[in-house]
């Protein structure tokens, strides 16, 4: 019953649509990915908005977007999107809808309803789009966000200062320990204009996982009072579990993010941080090292070898423990929530943050690496005509949990180089990669891809 009201919803979508023909736009993929061992390497499968799987696979992939139109922002504006993906997993056939969403903007204000993909940043170099503890590495989840449209400015701060803010509640629909829980999301960033041509961006973040039943505590708090408290980062009430009694109701996972912008007439530079932290002894920088730390470069030439390039180096290892087993932050695992920070067996934040292997009840219970130093290069432009490339490489250096330590530090490198081919004359346009993975975290696998892809309006 279940599926046959996503199908009739997903046709009702569909159908209105098509009467806005004139801004239709679609993306049809059609793709094969092959590994020499079980599992495809891992940039293969990390980042892909949760639509590669880990094994071979065969794809068909269906993308529909009715974008919004330009019109002044005191008219309302309208925006839908569709994306339907069928592909083969564990030798059988299976088909779903990744994203499906409606969108409304009306002064600089936009309400999104269902699941949305998240922009891609940094010219998609980045391993973690410039966020730590949220990238495009699970599914979109489906909720309600409001945000603001681009920035506002600050009343009574001058033409300098301005900021944009985000607010939603998102449903966690994946077999989980904790089933039908939620997760609420709420930010917060300000943009000081230094000059003409460079800019600075403080904003802090927070998601936090909440609600549902859990299979040993039973129904966990969810009323609308529940819901309050999680927002305002609030200890639970006496029928709470002794954890969120103590401490802030719900699984919080927040980040710090600051970021120097400059633009120049050959180049555009980003220098950005992402600090993650779980608690008080986060938020208050006791584990000042731990972060996301990041260069990216557009040197504003498209058609030359190197067109845009990223590095980036990532730490995990301090937690706020500081040596001590007390304290440590565990990032991304909890004890309640033990599916943690994950959906449908991908970590929400960082790939580099390695998901358990789902169990025999076909649950993610939490991650098995969130401790690692981690770096990140990647660099794209285009070979000769019509062929442009993307490379994206990383070592790390992992030692899997504070409290679940592997016995030695796994070493893993890995790498995946994507080629597209885009004649002119062509009413489609093919891409392939080639991905590498060596070390100890995985296992060592070469793997390839092929896919042809047709895009246009109806």
């Amino acid at each position: 019953m279940v599926f046959r009201s996503h199908v009739l919803f997903f046709l009702l979508f569909f159908t209105t649509i098509l009467q806005a023909q004139e801004q239709l736009s679609y993306q049809i993929e059609a793709a094969t990915y092959l590994s020499s061992e079980d599992n495809l390497p891992f940039w293969m499968q990390a980042n892909r908005q949760g639509m590669v799987r880990k094994e071979d696979q065969a794809q068909l992939y269906l993308s529909l977007l009715y974008d919004f139109k330009k019109k002044p922002t005191n008219q309302l504006n309208f925006s839908a999107a569709a994306d339907l993906l069928a592909f083969t997993e564990s030798k059988q056939n299976k088909v779903e809808i990744n994203a499906l969403y409606a969108a409304v903007s009306y002064q600089k204000t936009l309400l999104t309803v269902g699941s949305k993909q998240i922009t891609e940043h940094y010219g998609g170099l980045s391993s973690s789009n410039g966020n730590i503890i949220f990238s495009g590495n699970a599914r979109p989840i489906p909720g309600v966000w409001l945000e603001t449209d681009g920035y506002w400015k600050v009343p009574f701060a001058g033409e300098k200062l301005s900021f944009k803010a985000a607010f939603g509640n998102g449903y966690l629909f994946d077999d989980r320990f904790v089933e039908d829980a939620q997760i609420h999301h709420k930010s917060l960033e300000f943009k000081w204009q230094l000059s003409e041509k460079s800019s600075l961006l403080f904003g802090v973040e927070d998601y936090a996982i909440w609600g549902g039943t859990s299979k040993e505590l039973g129904p966990l708090p969810k009323d609308f009072s529940d819901f309050l408290r999680v927002v305002g980062g609030l200890s639970g009430s006496g029928d709470s579990p002794e954890g969120d009694a103590i401490n802030a109701l719900g699984n919080h996972i927040g980040a710090y993010r600051l970021e120097y912008q400059k633009h120049t007439k050959n180049f555009n530079l980003n220098l950005y941080w992402s600090h993650p932290f779980e608690d008080t002894s986060g938020r208050e920088l006791n584990n000042i090292e731990d972060g996301l730390y990041g260069v990216f470069i557009d040197f504003k030439k498209p058609e030359s070898a190197l067109a845009k390039l990223a590095f980036e180096f990532t730490y995990t290892k301090d937690q706020s423990g500081k040596g001590q087993i007390d304290g440590f932050d565990d990032f991304f695992n909890n004890t309640i929530y033990r599916s943690g920070y994950t959906f449908f067996g991908r970590t929400l934040g960082s790939p580099f943050f390695i998901p358990k292997e789902i169990d025999e009840n076909g649950l993610t219970l939490g991650v098995q690496n969130n401790s690692f130093i981690a770096y990140h290069l990647g660099f794209s432009g285009k070979f000769r005509k019509n062929l442009y490339y993307k490379n994206r490489m990383s070592l790390s250096f992992n030692e899997g949990t504070k409290s679940l330590r592997f016995d030695e530090s796994r070493t893993q490198f890995s790498m995946l180089l994507e080629i597209d081919y885009k004649p002119n004359a062509w009413p489609v346009f093919v891409s392939a990669g080639f991905g590498w993975d060596e070390g100890s975290l995985f296992d060592d696998a070469v793997g390839v891809y092929f896919k042809i892809v047709k895009t246009g309006f109806f």
